[in-house]
């Protein structure tokens, strides 16, 4: 899977295109489409051979994630330099789930 992961990212490398360009780039956007399908694969393969129920397991991060990057301490507010990662809530929430993952 690392293997393809990394040939996908060949198709950015050396690049400096934003999303609109790369969209409008047939040639880079067939690549795209075939090294992501590739990765799929083996992802949901490997979902499969393991009895992972996919969209749980999504979801499930999504969660995660959500609850480690609250939008409201993540994004910009043109009023405070809110977003840029320093608020102290947000550390307080990145520290707490530091010490959950430790054994």
């Amino acid at each position: 899977m690392s293997i393809e992961a990394a040939e996908l990212l060949e198709v950015f490398q050396w690049t400096s295109l934003d999303i609109e360009e790369t969209k409008r780039d047939t040639q880079r956007m067939e690549d795209i489409k075939k090294e992501l399908a590739d990765v799929f694969i083996y992802a949901i393969e490997m979902a499969i051979l393991l009895h992972l129920d996919v969209k749980k397991i999504v979801m499930a991060k999504l969660e995660q994630v959500r609850r480690k990057y609250p939008a409201e301490l993540m994004r910009k507010n043109a009023k405070e330099e809110s977003g840029s990662g320093a608020d102290p809530k947000y550390w307080k929430i990145k520290n707490s789930t530091r010490r959950s993952k430790k054994p």
